[in-house]
């Protein structure tokens, strides 16, 4: 049996209509995490499963207005029944999608099954910050679930993260310093709450509680230079439509947003504090903004929840984790459990709770809490030195690698979507090319001199001058070729354009997640810059960057062998009329005509075959500098060795 974390980032550019690109890493859990394997993929559109989300929401809301101590009673037609009916569509579809055949999401479910174990202890984190996808029930994935990955529990991660050295002053001591703060308690039971709280005295911890406190005697106790390492909140709380900000309702008439607070969180975070539990509705506001602050666990109900739910999830996780030793995941898990009793009466009321966690710490065991107080002074959050610590300029390694990572397959996923499509630039400049070659014809028919367009005098100035008809067609033929070939090169300057975005692509990939103070080079430029700057030793690194840097795109050597064919009219022995001795500068003229035509009419529809190919090269030259760069087995020591040098 082992430990592994698993953690699927969905970045910035999916929805539900045109699906959500994946990156999947799965790494041996535990100190230092050690990386296992990487992935990239696709889940599918799932516009019905969005729809469907909300109106589980919309029902069940409308049902459960709130942490309240009474029975759950139907509110106008909202009747339990259409809530656990509304639950069971959206728990199935859910499902659904996540065993969807999809090539590339079935890419990510095979490699998840040849990596995993059945008796691992795994922890699944979704990182992304799609609110929408934070609302999603995920403990119904059944691949992480009875029967099959059993020991395994899904968590939510801000994609932005960092550990922070934590600072731990006063005296040595070996217990665990805990703020439990009872808000609101209007129609709930909060002395439950404070009695399973005050119970873990008996297992180390000092309680200070704080009984509908004002904003100034919360602001004090979280500013607390000693810090602490479990923050409890019990009470009513809310969040946005947006499942952006929060708020706790910290007494009969104060409420306190998470981003009113974040000077006095962000304080407490970097005295120690290490897990933020809300036993409370609607949370997931609450999380979003603390872990934007780094914090490196909290503990939310998703939605509105049940008094009594909340109550059991409270007694029985700290059951799991104070007095049975349990890890923070497998005590979540464990809970959740419990409450599946109330899945009868509420479906998804074991889906409620849901751990938001900072991935660059570790989560602490209780008895981590404990000994790592013992020892004042600075350490990293997360108890034991975590991976990831190495910074630069402020930046930390992992960050810096999971953010190319992320940056990567988004930028993947926007050139696969626009595979198909028809560059635009290439497509006016084509028209262009065959507008002007169509003016060639013109000159032509009207006898008019155009560049090497020649008249019917020009053709008997050169028959005098050569005394030979077949030479001369010859020589007009030659050079209308020439004067095709040269517009087609024109197409160049596009190409190169097309070329140099995909290289600023990969630039702004590379430069947001943290190269970007190396220099103030862009576009192409900082390409060049990384080719010049990568040591030799660092070969993968070394070969990927002057591959993309050096590449371009041109008619000569991307299209010309495709279109010389269709240019065969313009040569002598191909050209549509063949001529005798017996010829005169007029009929020479007609057949130049008859060429030309037959060549633009050739011409016009490979022409247009062109206009999806620079989406298509784009897409193929940085999925191979990926491979190269990012993918390829060893290449992330390379980027740390780089990444330790600067």
């Amino acid at each position: 049996m082992g430990k592994k974390l698993v953690i699927l980032n969905l970045p910035i550019g999916g929805n539900f209509t045109l699906g959500f690109p994946v990156l999947l890493r799965i790494r041996e859990d535990g100190d230092p995490q050690v990386d296992l394997f990487q992935c990239d993929g696709q889940l599918p559109g799932a516009s019905q499963l969005y729809n469907t989300l909300n109106e589980w929401l919309q029902v069940y809301r409308q049902l459960v207005k709130g942490r309240n101590s009474g029975r759950l009673q139907s509110q106008g037609v909202t009747s339990i029944s259409i809530v656990n009916d509304r639950a069971k569509t959206l728990s199935q579809e859910l499902k659904d999608w996540l065993r969807s055949g999809n090539t590339d999401w079935q890419t990510v479910r095979d490699r998840l099954q040849q990596h995993l174990q059945p008796k691992d202890e795994i922890r699944a984190i979704i990182q992304t910050q799609n609110s929408d996808l934070w609302r999603l029930p995920w403990p119904v994935w059944d691949l992480f679930n009875l029967g099959n990955y059993e020991r395994a529990e899904i968590a939510l991660s801000f994609p932005e993260v960092r550990p922070l050295d934590v600072t731990f002053r006063g005296e040595k001591q070996s217990q665990i310093r805990i703020l439990a703060v009872f808000g609101n308690s209007n129609n709930i039971d909060t002395q439950f709450d404070e009695k399973v709280i005050k119970s873990l005295e008996q297992r180390g911890a000092v309680i200070t509680t704080l009984p509908q406190p004002n904003l100034k005697d919360l602001f004090d106790a979280l500013w607390d230079a000693r810090g602490w390492d479990i923050l409890c909140f019990a009470g009513h709380s809310s969040s946005q439509d947006d499942g952006q900000d929060g708020w706790l309702f910290i007494n009969e008439l104060q409420r306190l947003g998470m981003n009113e607070a974040k000077h006095a969180m962000k304080a407490a975070i970097e005295r120690g504090l290490q897990l933020a539990i809300f036993n409370s509705c609607d949370g997931l506001g609450i999380a979003y903004q603390l872990a934007q602050l780094q914090l490196p666990q909290s503990i939310v109900m998703r939605e509105p929840v049940p008094d009594s739910v909340a109550k059991d999830f409270l007694e029985y996780f700290f059951l799991e984790f104070a007095k049975n030793g349990q890890s923070l995941y497998a005590s979540v898990r464990e809970a959740r459990r419990q409450l599946e009793r109330w899945d009868r009466h509420l479906l998804g009321a074991s889906w409620l709770p849901v751990i938001c966690q900072n991935t660059a710490v570790m989560p602490p065991t209780w008895e981590e809490l404990r000994r790592r107080r013992s020892e004042p002074g600075t350490v990293t959050a997360g108890g034991s030195g975590q991976p990831g610590t190495v910074t630069a300029g402020g930046v930390m390694f992992e960050q810096f690698w999971q953010n190319t990572g992320a940056g990567f397959l988004q930028l993947l996923a926007e050139l696969r979507n626009r595979r198909d499509t028809e560059d635009a630039d290439l497509k006016g400049a084509v028209e262009e090319i065959v507008q002007a070659c169509r003016n060639l014809v013109n000159a032509l028919e009207n006898n008019r001199r155009e560049s090497k367009v020649p008249s019917v005098e020009d053709i008997s100035e050169r028959f005098n001058h050569e005394r030979d008809w077949q030479t001369v067609y010859g020589f007009y033929l030659k050079e209308l070729r020439s004067e095709i070939e040269g517009r087609l090169q024109s197409m160049d300057g596009v190409l190169n354009q097309s070329t140099d975005r995909v290289k600023s692509a990969v630039t702004d990939v590379l430069v947001g997640a943290g190269l970007g103070r190396l220099t103030e080079a862009r576009g192409p430029e900082f390409l060049e810059f990384m080719v010049t700057s990568v040591p030799d030793d660092l070969q993968q690194l070394k070969r990927g960057f002057p591959e993309l840097s050096g590449f371009k795109m041109s008619y000569k050597f991307n299209f010309d062998y495709r279109i010389r064919p269709h240019l065969d009219s313009l040569t002598l022995n191909s050209a549509p009329v063949q001529i005798s001795t017996f010829y005169n500068a007029g009929e020479i003229h007609q057949c130049l005509k008859i060429a030309l035509r037959k060549t633009l009419y050739d011409c016009q529809e490979p022409l247009q075959e062109f206009y999806c190919e620079p989406n298509q090269i784009a897409l193929a030259l940085v999925e191979r500098f990926v491979d190269r760069v990012f993918r390829a087995e060893g290449v992330r020591d390379e980027w740390q060795i780089f990444w330790e040098n600067l």
